[in-house]
């Protein structure tokens, strides 16, 4: 209800999402490789480069990035198992074109990006522990930047860039069923924190989260909403289309699921 009043998304702090190895599972698999890469390398240069990312990397700290998480699945028996109350679930079917307008927005729109940063919206990456090959073009691109020291601003800007540019967007494999898709909010090495930050209350801990006014975007940006499993399906389904139409979206599709799943 607060997505359709306010318009308004929230955006989690990568480090309290409910993959505990966020940012570490992908960093590890990088060091790995950078240490077996400075194990086998034969060229002084290369070797000395190679340790001094080897260094930076396992002594930087996590850092934070923000991002909103979405699925392919938009009518899925595991999804409605694990992040619906029961009996209460819908799944909002965001339109994916307003999602990449704000991820990659026109020059009149810049403005309303979170901060000065970049931001991304893409696919999520499933990987297992021995992926790190994959990264060999990442690694030499970092190093082919020919820096005197990686503690200098430049590289740990490079840094900051693998950590929080790309690492949000692979996970482990164990998560793939869930076809996960992400908007990263605005980034940048001087500004690596968006503006407006809040707190929700999660089950252990408090969640920090960065508001993005996806209304902003202009035009209807959800396609359609789907009743999740429920004893009362068709009056939830017939509520949902009335509170859309109070709010003068009545065109938004509202459909009951295909799940024929019961909990109560």
């Amino acid at each position: 209800m607060e997505i359709v009043r306010n318009g308004e998304l929230w955006a989690s702090n990568l480090r309290y999402m409910n993959d505990s190895t966020e940012f570490a599972f992908v960093l590890d698999i990088i060091r790995n490789r950078v240490g077996y890469l400075w194990e086998q390398s034969e060229d002084e240069n290369e070797s000395k480069a190679l340790h001094q990312l080897l260094r930076t990397i396992s002594e930087s700290k996590e850092m934070d990035a923000y991002v909103i998480s979405f699925s392919e699945r938009r009518d899925d028996l595991s999804q409605w198992r694990g992040y619906c109350p029961p009996g209460l679930g819908v799944c909002i079917g965001f339109k994916s074109s307003v999602l990449h307008e704000i991820a990659f927005p026109t020059p009149k729109r810049r403005k309303t990006s979170l901060d000065a940063g970049i931001s991304q919206f893409g696919k999520v990456i499933y990987l297992d522990k021995n992926s790190g090959e994959s990264f060999d073009g990442m690694i030499k691109r970092v190093l082919s930047k020919d820096l005197e020291s990686l503690a200098s601003m430049e590289q740990t800007s490079v840094l900051y860039s693998i950590m929080t540019g790309f690492a949000p967007f692979y996970k482990s494999n164990t998560f793939e069923d869930e076809a996960e898709w992400r908007l990263q909010l605005g980034h940048s090495f001087k500004a690596n924190k968006p503006t407006k930050i809040g707190f929700r209350i999660g089950k252990s801990t408090l969640i920090p989260y960065a508001v993005l006014d996806i209304s902003a975007a202009g035009g209807e940006y959800i396609s359609e909403v789907i009743v999740g499993p429920s004893p009362n399906l068709d009056l939830t389904v017939e509520a949902v289309k009335e509170f859309l139409a109070s709010e003068g979206r009545p065109q938004i599709s509202v459909v009951g699921t295909d799940v024929p799943y019961r909990h109560w």
